[in-house]
């Protein structure tokens, strides 16, 4: 309804993957791209959270932010060699490694159609991506590479939510699927949720809800000499209230 509140928490169960080719200073003797688990030790699978308000201003118009921050450590002793940034990190070698990511998004979504058992939004955001990757070595007595990306894109998407079972409290059972693909500033990226939801009346027209599913947030650079490409994949639960 309009003038009504939506706030949320989403737990991310996410298997993170990447890599990053800093090809334009390199020593030229050893593999640029580098795996970010395999070659940096950044952990494989972390819980990360993202907060979410919408505010419903008319009854077809909303507005809504989120966020999702997160920061993430690792290390190992190189497998193999490969050059990052001006340094050659030979086999052998201890490294140490912090990766820092937010992803914002804000922006307003129309919904063209509204029943009482189905609702379709689409939705233009304003996307900002902003990824710092360091990496700590002890060859040469200990040396120290930094890349740092700030993305800022355009989001367009759709999202549909379906109500499968009513019950006599009026709690419902509905699907809610997601996706959003994000371009601009030599990056493309997706981000798609397929999830069941499960929500109750509370009283004086506020509901509670809990939601289960699946999300991937893709993040690809075309971008020459430095790149630094993510994925974050895996199940997520949601816990959110309607006031």
């Amino acid at each position: 309804m309009p003038g009504q509140w939506e706030m949320s928490t989403q737990v991310f169960f996410t298997r993170a993957t990447g890599t990053v080719d800093w090809s334009y200073a390199t020593t030229g003797t050893a593999n640029t791209q580098v795996d970010l688990n395999n070659d940096f030790g950044v952990p494989g699978h972390d819980t990360l959270v993202e907060y979410s308000v919408r505010y419903q201003m008319r009854p077809s118009w909303s507005l809504h932010y989120s966020i999702l921050p997160f920061e993430s450590r690792g290390g190992l002793t190189t497998e193999s060699s490969f050059d990052f940034g001006g340094w050659n990190i030979p086999s052998g070698s201890a490294v140490q490694t912090l990766w820092q990511f937010a992803y914002h998004r804000v922006g307003i979504m129309y919904h063209p159609i509204s029943t009482p058992f189905s609702l379709v939004s689409v939705f233009n955001y304003w996307v900002f991506n902003d990824q710092r990757l360091r990496l700590d070595s002890d060859i040469c007595g200990g040396v120290q590479n930094t890349v740092d990306r700030e993305r800022s894109m355009i989001m367009s998407g759709i999202e549909v939510q379906k109500c499968i079972r009513t019950l006599p409290n009026a709690a419902t059972l509905s699907s809610d699927s997601r996706i959003g693909l994000g371009y601009l500033d030599d990056t493309f990226l997706v981000d798609f949720q397929a999830a069941l939801q499960f929500s109750v009346p509370m009283n004086v027209g506020r509901r509670g809800y809990a939601k289960g599913g699946y999300r991937l947030i893709q993040v690809n650079e075309d971008r020459s000499g430095l790149r630094l490409d993510s994925n974050l994949e895996g199940g997520f639960v949601e816990f959110g209230l309607i006031f």
